[in-house]
């Protein structure tokens, strides 16, 4: 092969490998992605390093929640507002996913396939983005497999405990033969309401685990106000601030020297 030869066709394989990828699974899918070796380099050439630009931002963002920007981060949520990064992440998630599927379709079971996994869940996980984060999380408790994997098996039944989905929880819990995890604690907390517990879990909780838990304190909140409002006369504000993010001032309590006045002394 001549040297102009050698060189169109080096030329011509760059350029072939900066086209986009697309996903194995559709009817006419990329087939490129099958292969171990291309696989690889699409990790390391296009993903990895803004994987872990993007993930070092989140885990800085739990931070700064835990710290105490957790009001403000729940009314993010609620508004439906765009993260600053949300798009960036998304087209991450994306491309992991294209990864997945030719590590599943070409039957891979290695350190590399559990790389791939584990940073799509950990993204998916603090990103708040359940539905690309599950079918990665059932691959690494229920397929890929090996040791060392109680981290993700934990995430997973915090999943469970968190969609409020009890049964599959405990049965998933007793295939798994786990007892006394986080998730059995937060189930307790969930099923009684009792939120003074679940925070104290929250804060307890790694970086990853706030974020599944997080999903839960809606509901949480909404039950806390339902006890308040039946049980208590007064409530510090600080307390109550915490456990409901402000939301019981959308009750028609008051505030009065530092403290919330929920109902009123009946005087005989």
């Amino acid at each position: 092969m001549s040297r102009s030869t050698r060189d169109w066709t080096a030329e011509k394989t760059a350029k072939q490998e900066q086209l986009p990828f697309g996903l194995v699974s559709r009817v006419d899918g990329d087939q490129r992605l099958k292969d171990p070796k291309v696989q690889e380099e699409f990790w390391s050439t296009f993903i990895q390093a803004r994987y872990q630009a993007e993930l070092f931002k989140l885990l800085a963002k739990e931070g700064d929640e835990l710290s105490g920007a957790l009001s403000e981060l729940s009314l993010d949520v609620e508004s439906g507002k765009a993260s600053t990064g949300e798009k960036a992440v998304m087209g991450i998630l994306a491309d992991l996913r294209k990864l997945r599927e030719g590590i599943l379709a070409s039957h891979r079971h290695d350190a590399f396939a559990l790389t791939i996994y584990e940073a799509n869940v950990r993204l998916a996980v603090l990103a708040g983005k359940a539905e690309h984060c599950l079918p990665a999380l059932r691959g690494l408790v229920f397929g890929l497999g090996r040791e060392g994997r109680g981290e993700f098996e934990e995430m997973y039944l915090l999943h469970l405990v968190c969609s409020f989905e009890f049964q599959e929880f405990y049965s998933t819990t007793a295939q798994l033969k786990l007892r006394k995890t986080l998730a059995n604690h937060l189930a307790h907390a969930l099923i009684h309401s009792n939120y003074i517990s679940y925070w104290r879990l929250y804060t307890a909780a790694n970086p990853y685990q706030r974020a599944i838990m997080r999903r839960a304190e809606p509901r949480m909140r909404e039950r806390c106000l339902d006890v308040v409002g039946k049980v208590y006369y007064t409530v510090d504000v600080q307390d109550l601030g915490r456990w409901t993010n402000e939301a019981w001032r959308g009750k028609g309590w008051r505030e009065e020297g530092g403290k919330a006045v929920v109902r009123e002394v009946r005087r005989k």
